[in-house]
C-alpha cells in the first residue's frame, strides 16, 4: 500500500495578528486531510515546517487538542544565520511594503525568499524521513502544465506531496 505524504512550510516568525489563526487553519486543513485519506482506507502522513520553537510548541498544543496525533510531523529546520538573515530582511521589507500605498506596496510585500528556504527544508526533511518518496505534485505539475489544485487532498496547494 502506498503512503501519502502531505507537507507545508510556514514562514511565520511569530503568532501576532492573523498568523496564529492562519497557522491553526493549516494545522487542521492538515490534520483533516490525513484522516479523511485514512478513513478511506488509506495511509498518511503530514510535515509542518516552523520558523521556531515558540510556534512548534503552540502547533503541538493545537495539534494535540484536534487529535492529530503521530500522523503530524511538526518540526523546526536547522536554519543557517545566513537564512535567518535573508528571511528577517524580507519580513522587514514586507513591513515596510504593507506601510506603502499600490505598486511600491506589492513590490516589497513578499515572502518568496522566505518560502523557498522553508520549502527546501521541508523537502529535504520529508525526503529523510521517507525514503523512497516521489514529489507527485511536481510530477502534476510537469505533466498537466495548468492548476493541478483540484486534484490535491481537500483542494490544497500542498507545499509538498508525494506518495512512497
Amino acid at each position: 500500500m502506498s503512503r501519502i505524504i502531505l507537507g507545508m512550510a510556514k514562514s511565520a516568525m511569530n503568532l501576532k495578528g492573523a498568523k496564529a489563526r492562519g497557522l491553526r487553519l493549516d494545522l487542521l486543513e492538515m490534520i483533516y486531510a490525513v484522516k479523511d485519506i485514512k478513513q478511506s482506507n488509506g495511509d498518511a502522513h503530514g510535515y509542518l515546517c516552523v520558523f521556531n520553537n515558540d510556534i512548534k510548541e503552540q502547533l503541538e498544543i493545537w495539534k494535540y487538542g484536534y487529535k492529530g496525533g503521530s500522523d503530524i510531523t511538526i518540526f523546526v529546520p536547522p536554519l543557517t544565520t545566513t537564512e535567518i538573515a535573508q528571511m528577517v530582511k524580507e519580513k522587514s521589507d514586507n513591513n515596510l511594503g504593507n506601510a506603502l500605498p499600490g505598486k511600491q506596496n506589492n513590490e516589497l510585500s513578499t515572502a518568496v525568499i522566505s518560502g523557498t528556504i522553508m520549502e527546501v527544508h521541508l523537502k529535504s526533511e520529508i525526503q529523510r524521513k521517507e525514503p523512497g518518496v516521489i514529489d507527485t505534485k511536481q510530477l502534476m505539475i510537469n505533466l498537466s502544465q495548468g492548476n493541478i489544485k483540484a486534484a490535491l487532498p481537500l483542494g490544497v496547494d500542498w507545499d509538498f506531496y508525494g506518495v512512497v
